[in-house]
C-alpha cells in the first residue's frame, strides 16, 4: 500500500506539468493573439521540477519586470537607434549593469528579460517601428496570461507538500563573489554578447536572432564555457524536442483538428514529464527538448511559411553556433586572463 501512495504523489506533478501544458496551448492556440506561442514556453518554468505558484506580490513583480524590460528597449529603440555610436555606447553600459547587478530585485529571470528587451526590441525596431510596439505589448500580454494561467493550473492540481522540501537544496550552492570578481565577469560577458549585437545591428539578420538570444542567455553563466557537455546537452535536447514537434506537425496536416493538437500535447507532456520528474542526470535535457516541442508545434500550427523540419533545424544549428561561439570566447577570456 505505501508504494501505491507513493507512486501517487510521484505522478501529481507530472500530471500537472502535462495537463498545464495542454492548458497553456489550448489558451494560446485557441485565441492566438500576436506572439502567443511565446506563452506555453514563458510559463513552463513554473510547472517544472521545483516550480510553484508565484504568489500575488510575485506575480506581478514578474508582469512589471516585463513592463520595465519592455520600456527601457523602447526607449534605447526610439531616443538612441538614430545615432548609432551614442546607441552602441549606451547598450554597453546597459548590459554590462544588467550583469554586474545582483539582489533580490535582480533576480535570472529578470535580468533574462531585461536582456531580450534590450537586445532584441531596438534590432526589431531596425525592421519596423510598428512591429516594435506589437511585440512590447504582447510579450507584457503573455506576462500577465502567464501568470494567470498558472495560477488557474495550481486550482486544478494542488502542489503537495512535499514538493516544496525536494526544491530548496538545489538552491543552496551559490557562493558570493567579491566586487571585482563581479566586475570581471561583468565586463567579459559584455564583451562577449558586443561583437555578435554588432554583426546583427550592422548587418540584416532577421532569421538567426536565436543566435544573439541564446548568445545573450549563456553569456549569463560563464562557468557554461568551462563544461562543454551542458552546450551538447542543449544541442541534443532541441533536438529530441524538434523531432517531436516533426512527428506531431504530420499527424495534424493528416488531422487538422484543435482537439487533436491538445491531445498530442498533452500525450507529449505525460512522456516527457516522466523523463523530468524522475532521478535521471538527464531530466534538464528532457526538460529543454519538451519546451522545444511546445514552441515549435505552436510557431508551426499559426503560421503557414515554413513546416516544421525548417524551423527544427533551423533552430538547431543557431543553438549550435550560439553554443560553439560562447565557448570559444568564454575560453579565449580565460585564457588571457590566466596569461595575465
Amino acid at each position: 500500500m505505501a508504494a501505491i501512495t507513493l507512486n501517487k504523489e510521484a505522478h501529481r506533478p507530472i500530471l500537472r506539468y502535462a495537463v498545464g501544458s495542454a492548458i497553456l496551448v489550448a489558451v494560446a492556440m485557441g485565441f492566438a493573439w500576436p506572439m502567443a506561442q511565446v506563452l506555453p514556453v514563458l510559463s513552463l518554468s513554473f510547472l517544472a521540477p521545483g516550480g510553484k505558484p508565484p504568489a500575488l506580490k510575485g506575480g506581478l513583480f514578474f508582469v512589471v519586470s516585463v513592463i520595465v524590460a519592455c520600456a527601457v528597449g523602447l526607449t534605447l529603440a526610439y531616443c538612441f537607434l538614430p545615432m548609432p555610436p551614442i546607441h552602441i555606447l549606451i547598450t554597453f553600459l546597459l548590459l554590462f549593469h544588467i550583469f554586474y547587478a545582483r539582489g533580490p530585485i535582480f533576480n535570472p529571470l529578470v535580468k533574462v528579460w531585461l536582456l531580450i528587451a534590450v537586445l532584441l526590441i531596438p534590432y526589431i525596431a531596425l525592421q519596423s517601428g510598428l512591429l516594435t510596439m506589437i511585440v512590447a505589448y504582447s510579450l507584457i500580454w503573455n506576462a500577465a496570461c502567464a501568470i494567470l494561467v498558472v495560477w488557474v493550473i495550481y486550482l486544478i492540481f494542488p502542489p503537495a507538500p512535499e514538493n516544496h522540501s525536494t526544491a530548496a537544496p538545489s538552491q543552496k550552492t551559490a557562493a558570493p563573489a567579491s566586487d571585482f570578481d563581479r566586475f570581471i565577469t561583468a565586463l567579459t560577458s559584455t564583451l562577449v554578447i558586443m561583437p555578435v549585437y554588432l554583426i546583427f545591428y550592422f548587418a540584416d539578420l532577421p532569421n538567426a536572432l536565436l543566435i544573439l538570444v541564446f548568445t545573450a542567455l549563456l553569456s549569463m553563466q560563464p562557468g557554461f564555457a568551462k563544461d562543454w557537455k551542458k552546450g551538447k546537452a542543449m544541442i541534443i535536447g532541441n533536438t529530441i524536442g524538434g523531432l517531436a514537434a516533426i512527428l506531431t506537425y504530420e499527424i495534424l496536416t493528416i488531422v487538422p483538428v484543435y482537439g487533436y493538437l491538445l491531445l498530442l500535447t498533452l500525450l507529449a507532456g505525460l512522456i516527457f514529464g516522466q523523463y523530468v520528474f524522475g532521478q535521471s542526470p538527464f531530466a534538464p535535457v528532457y526538460g529543454m527538448a519538451f519546451s522545444t516541442f511546445l514552441l515549435i508545434t505552436c510557431s508551426v500550427t499559426t503560421s503557414n511559411s515554413e513546416g516544421a523540419g525548417g524551423a527544427v533545424w533551423s533552430r538547431v544549428m543557431q543553438i549550435m553556433a550560439a553554443v560553439i561561439y560562447v565557448v570559444l570566447a568564454f575560453g579565449l577570456a580565460a585564457k588571457l586572463r590566466g596569461s595575465k
